[in-house]
């Protein structure tokens, strides 16, 4: 198997997804986590989650889902534009022939709904699989007294048509949903990140955290735990440096290692919430 510096060396199209899985299988073991089948005996009708984390201040219960497969179908720009070349968009911004900036307000609530809904299908299919896995997971873990929160890394390991932003509201459009309907009891909390996409002058690693309840002080730590942890082992894998900079980067970027380029430097924690 790879490690994750192999991997970055690696042309994309010869990675495959169990590659990925170890590479996370040693993030969760530098962050001091384990396989959950490490901790407890699963029933055989059980579908269990993949990692737990016991060392953190919340106990922590996640599972990992890919989004592994490139969809050439359709971009965000070419689906937009689709839309502007079809007068179906109200109020935007002609940057160039090819290119438009599109606001919260260029289209209607019904459009922007189906745009969630259709443009990314596997992000909800996957999010909803989790919600199983995770449900049916939760009971195995006892610790004291304490409650186990549940979550989903969500990574993005090989559509690069959807960077992580658009993956992240893609996320928090339908889990927004499902915790308003009353589901999605046991997905507290969903890191949406992705390994690649690395260019020139640009974040090597990218996570996005929503979380549904911003108020559960022990969990928001626990995810920063986590979140710190990631950074570091990102780093550590390219012999680079980690500096946090509230709400500022570094600048010019710090180059890692030929021939990738990256800022491991972050500003201010960043996490949307529910409620």
């Amino acid at each position: 198997m790879l490690s994750l510096k192999e991997l970055f060396h690696t042309e994309a199209s010869r990675r495959t997804k169990e590659d990925y899985e170890y590479i996370f299988d040693l993030f969760v073991e530098f962050a001091g986590g384990k396989r959950l089948t490490e901790v407890v005996s699963v029933p055989d009708a059980v579908k269990n989650a993949d990692y737990v984390f016991l060392n953190t201040l919340q106990p922590l219960i996640i599972e990992l889902k890919q989004i592994n497969r490139y969809d050439n179908t359709q971009s965000p720009e070419s689906y937009f534009m689709s839309l502007v070349s079809n007068g179906e968009v109200k109020n935007y911004s002609q940057i160039s022939s090819s290119i438009v900036k599109i606001t919260p307000d260029s289209l209607s609530t019904s459009q922007w709904n189906h745009f969630y809904k259709k443009f990314r299908p596997a992000v909800s299919r996957h999010l909803d699989k989790a919600s199983i896995q995770l449900r049916q997971s939760a009971p195995l873990i006892v610790r004291d007294s304490n409650d186990v929160r549940s979550g989903i890394i969500l990574a993005n390991t090989g559509d690069f048509n959807m960077p992580v932003d658009l993956m992240f509201r893609l996320t928090e459009y339908h889990c927004k949903k499902k915790w308003k309907e009353g589901q999605f009891g046991f997905v507290d909390f969903v890191l949406c990140l992705s390994v690649d996409m690395i260019k020139e002058n640009e974040l090597i690693s990218q996570p996005r955290l929503l979380v549904r309840n911003i108020k559960d002080e022990a969990l928001v730590a626990s995810l920063q735990y986590i979140f710190d942890r990631w950074i570091h082992y990102v780093a550590e894998a390219m012999d680079a440096k980690v500096e946090y900079v509230v709400g500022s980067i570094v600048d010019p970027p710090l180059k890692v290692s030929e021939p990738i380029m990256g800022k491991i430097a972050f500003g201010a924690w960043h996490c949307a919430s529910h409620r």
